[in-house]
């Protein structure tokens, strides 16, 4: 008889688990995988219930009672994981702008995740909307720029991780030569020519769960 899941060891168990998405706290709890494989079976729930009460004593310092059946270990996991600050321990709710999948306090996001907005970029360090947001016709091969938004005076704002931002202007400016990439007057020449070509072609940058198209 082939092998099956209720017929695994439970560390082999435990680290399929581990891609099972345990830490994404942008998936809704009733709808995470984890709370999917534990009402498979009684055996397959009791292997999730000791993977997240691990997880509980290894990363929220919580450790829960060996008896009792109301308290759920993949429960409290989950709802650990949506209202706690990963980095500082704090309650919040608050995920960070450029990555939605980690529950992240206003404090900690900004010191941990040095980021500018669109246009500091585009302003102070004279990339285009085509030097940021790639891959596209221009950059083919450049890949994507780690990015979010966040809502602001009721706006939405366009935030990138700084260092990729210096990373890819070094990038860019390399392209172009020393004495272009000195040159102020030309390299906001060269942003206008981009936004033109971006509106003759008609296209628009959006941004949706952490994620950019064109």
């Amino acid at each position: 008889m082939p092998p099956s899941l209720d017929t695994l060891p439970p560390e082999i168990l435990f680290a399929i688990l581990s891609y099972s998405s345990p830490f994404n706290a942008s998936l809704a709890p009733r709808h995470h995988p984890l709370r999917a494989l534990a009402a498979t079976s009684t055996h397959l729930r009791s292997v999730v219930e000791e993977y997240c009460r691990s997880l509980l004593k290894r990363y929220a310092q919580i450790t829960p009672p060996k008896t009792g059946k109301s308290f759920l270990c993949h429960r409290k996991w989950l709802r650990w994981l949506t209202t706690t600050c990963h980095l500082c321990g704090k309650s919040s709710k608050r995920k960070a702008i450029l990555d939605p999948s980690l529950t992240c306090c206003a404090a900690c996001d900004k010191k941990a995740f040095a980021k500018m907005t669109m246009t500091a970029a585009i302003t102070t360090h004279h990339l285009s909307k085509l030097d940021l947001f790639t891959p596209n016709a221009l950059h083919p091969a450049l890949p994507p720029l780690s990015l979010g938004t966040y809502f602001c005076m009721g706006g939405e704002t366009l935030m990138l991780a700084a260092p990729g931002v210096l990373t890819r202007k070094a990038h860019v400016h390399g392209l172009l030569g020393p004495g272009k990439a000195r040159d102020k007057g030309y390299l906001r020449r060269r942003v206008a020519a981009h936004d033109r070509l971006v509106a003759h072609m008609d296209v628009e940058f959006r941004v949706r769960g952490g994620v950019g198209r064109w």
